[in-house]
């Protein structure tokens, strides 16, 4: 993706931050119109416009691809941690006062594995 990248914010540089800030909202306009629609090919091809638009707003604001992909980990992680809180709170009203115990011990060690 370096080469990409390089090229998207040599685009970014000729436009400049105002104009591409108005293109970053037109492209997600127009992917919201492409999921509406259900049309997989314009989806696609505003995804890739979407992608593009989005690096130029971390060149705006100087984020780099590192502290994107450590929010993405942090916040798959406290997804699944909330899946997994959903399957417990719907298995608890079926489990035997014995069960529950070992699942209440399972998950303490779950969270001091951390």
């Amino acid at each position: 993706m370096k080469n990409f990248n390089d090229s998207i914010k040599y685009i970014y540089d000729y436009y400049g931050p105002e104009v591409e800030t108005k293109k970053f909202y037109e492209e997600l306009e127009e992917l919201r119109q492409a999921v509406r629609n259900d049309d997989r090919e314009n989806i696609k091809e505003e995804i890739a416009d979407v992608y593009i638009t989005t690096v130029h707003m971390m060149n705006k604001y100087n984020i780099s691809e590192e502290e994107i992909q450590r929010l993405i980990e942090f916040k798959i992680g406290r997804q699944k941690h909330r899946m997994l809180t959903e399957k417990i709170e719907k298995l608890k009203g079926k489990l035997t006062d014995k069960n529950k115990l070992k699942l209440r011990v399972y998950i303490e060690n779950l969270k001091n594995n951390k």
